[in-house]
């Protein structure tokens, strides 16, 4: 707190005004994170008329931002220190983020006449948590991953075969580039 205090020019009992804990900091600080991705998706993935651009976007806005954490210990510390209940607050932002991309995924399946074909809630739910789960293997087991931009292109590839089949819409995404 001292630290924060001392980088954000007040005193520290200022920070006890606005925060309980460290803990309540850190928890304000992820949802605040969350929060501006939701909001990123949002504003920017809503420009693409395509569904399937708009997914694309979408799971770029959130990788760029999982990985921005990559140097903190905002993915590795927050089982360690925190309460049932602020775990809960943040998996039920971590939601808002899945409903962003059920939407989506629902769009793409609507294009392609594939409603039924596969649950977009749980395709939802696949992305944000490998996204997620990458970006915190990242921190730890970096030797042992294919380098992100491998990861996220392939991941794509994976999702697109998910909803379409085999034959993957749009232009093909080459060995390890994606496509923006």
């Amino acid at each position: 707190m001292e630290d924060i205090a001392k980088a954000a020019g007040v005193a520290k009992g200022t920070l006890y005004l606005y925060f309980r804990s460290k803990q309540e900091l850190f928890v304000q600080m992820v949802l605040f994170g969350m929060n501006r991705v939701h909001q990123m998706i949002k504003r920017e993935a809503s420009k693409m008329i395509d569904p399937r651009k708009r997914l694309e976007r979408a799971m770029d806005i959130m990788f760029r931002a999982l990985r921005q954490y990559e140097e903190t210990t905002l993915l590795t510390e927050v089982p360690k220190f925190l309460s049932a209940n602020d775990v809960m607050r943040i998996k039920r932002a971590g939601f808002g983020l899945v409903d962003q991309f059920e939407s989506i995924i629902k769009q793409c399946q609507r294009l392609a006449s594939l409603r039924g074909r596969l649950n977009p809630r749980v395709l939802a739910m696949t992305v944000v948590g490998g996204l997620a789960g990458y970006a915190h293997g990242w921190l730890e087991l970096k030797e042992s991953l294919p380098p992100p931009d491998e990861y996220l292109c392939t991941y794509k590839r994976l999702l697109w075969i998910a909803i379409y089949g085999e034959r993957a819409p749009g232009k093909r995404l080459k060995e390890g580039k994606h496509a923006n």
